[in-house]
């Protein structure tokens, strides 16, 4: 996984391994790359809703170093993910390049994470979409870049349900 020499490669996943939670469990979200990359998380609810937890109103900086291990929610963030209505099945889908993401249309949602007006059809569009500015040129010395932007997704479906935990 640590092989930056390799295209982007990402992996998501939850601290409950069956991916299933019931009321008032907490959630933790992990990430990790193979090479450093910038990332937007985002979490589909049951009723279809597209929250932003990454970057949110607390950590706005999205950059990640390739190979290390990231937590979402931590202290930085300022909220936890805990298990409320509506239940059913949710998905997360971490979008990550290896240039800066593209901009995509979102409001508000709270005093922490953002809620995204956008399908998640146009979020992959937008997050995938690079902005043209002037910068130095490349080594062909047309004014075209050396830089080749990578993008990387991947998702993880978790099943939410209004059944009290276990004591």
């Amino acid at each position: 996984m640590a092989n930056p020499t390799l295209p982007l490669n990402v992996r998501l996943w939850v601290n409950q391994q069956d991916r299933t939670y019931e009321a008032s469990q907490e959630m933790k979200v992990y990430l990790q790359g193979n090479k450093p990359f910038y990332a937007r998380l985002i979490y589909v609810d049951a009723q279809g809703n597209n929250i932003q937890l990454l970057p949110n109103q607390h950590r706005r900086r999205n950059y990640f170093h390739g190979g290390t291990l990231f937590e979402v929610p931590t202290d930085d963030d300022r909220f936890k993910l805990t298990v409320r209505s509506p239940f059913g099945k949710e998905k997360l889908v971490l979008y990550a390049s290896t240039e800066r993401l593209g901009s995509i249309e979102k409001k508000a949602a709270g005093e922490d994470v953002y809620l995204v007006t956008e399908t998640l059809e146009e979020v992959a569009s937008g997050t995938r979409s690079i902005a043209v500015t002037a910068g130095p040129t490349g080594s062909g010395g047309n004014g075209e870049s050396s830089s080749i932007a990578e993008f990387a997704e991947a998702t993880v479906e978790i099943t939410t349900s209004d059944k009290p935990p276990s004591q």
